[in-house]
């Protein structure tokens, strides 16, 4: 079900727009981080700690391809058609980025040589809470 969210009066259209293009852009990445990892496996070892085994990067794959890819494409379409559970899909999304993101930063700052890792995780940790909170649902909690 829509709201009148999406119509162009509404001064925060713009900014979910802006959403909608950012949350693409980073699922298209997320794509195609995923498959250059899979399709090139020398490519791991900038994204795992020292020692540690491909394993240990690779059991992100189901929680990266439903939480983080698939969310951001199901977040982008929930808000492009204003939907009542848009913000619900933003809010896992996020909070699934984020903890991945964390998760980067954490290891870099554990061993140096994943700054890599940390770098491109740094965009997504800035960006999706600003989202989750400006395009918070306005008014009396729901809850």
């Amino acid at each position: 079900m829509s709201d009148a969210s999406h119509l162009p009066s509404n001064p925060r259209s713009g900014l979910r727009r802006a959403a909608v293009a950012y949350l693409v852009v980073e699922g298209l990445g997320v794509l195609a981080w995923w498959a250059w990892l899979l399709g090139w496996p020398a490519a791991r070892e900038a994204f795992r700690a020292t020692d540690s085994a491909d394993a240990t990067l690779l059991a992100f794959v189901a929680a990266d391809g439903l939480l983080v890819l698939f969310g951001a494409f199901v977040a982008a379409y929930g808000l492009a058609r204003s939907t009542r559970w848009a913000f619900a899909a933003l809010c896992v999304h996020g909070g699934a980025v984020v903890y991945a993101a964390l998760y980067g930063v954490m290891l870099w700052v554990l061993d140096a040589r994943m700054f890599l890792g940390a770098l491109l995780m740094t965009p997504p940790l800035l960006v999706l809470p600003i989202l989750v909170w400006r395009l918070r649902p306005r008014g009396p909690s729901p809850c």
